[in-house]
């Protein structure tokens, strides 16, 4: 059963930050499908959980981190505006992995030839950390 106390929720006045923690792990012998996983928080109540097999298949562990990464950040971006109805504008969210190199090709400008066939997914996730960096 999933309990949120009143006094979780910040009140309307505070700004409200919104956290998401992602996770994935290579797929197996019997299913090349990566399994992700997710958690959204706010403050300290979960407020979202999901764990599933990503559609694609992913050849190694960075793509299937980079892969949960992505679909978080799209997941995010649908949580966010629901709560800005609410809140307001002081609503933030912060996406965390465990993966250094997401983080490493998400902070590069130019990506390493081999790292070419996922240039379109980190692409998007830069332009997306843009737009919210500049807003």
């Amino acid at each position: 059963t999933l309990c949120i106390r009143r006094d979780d929720i910040p009140k309307r006045s505070e700004p409200l930050d919104v956290t998401g923690w992602g996770d994935a792990a290579l797929g197996t012998v019997g299913c090349a499908h990566p399994h992700t996983r997710w958690l959204i928080a706010i403050r300290n109540s979960l407020i979202h959980w999901r764990s599933f097999r990503q559609p694609r298949v992913a050849r190694s562990s960075a793509r299937a981190e980079l892969y949960a990464s992505h679909d978080l950040v799209d997941f995010m971006e649908f949580v966010l505006p629901c709560l800005r109805v609410v809140w307001g504008e002081g609503v933030s969210g912060t996406v965390h992995t465990d993966a250094q190199d997401v983080l490493h090709l998400v902070a590069a400008d130019h990506p390493h030839p081999r790292e070419r066939s996922v240039t379109k997914v980190v692409e998007s996730l830069q332009e997306k950390l843009l737009e919210r960096s500049l807003s």
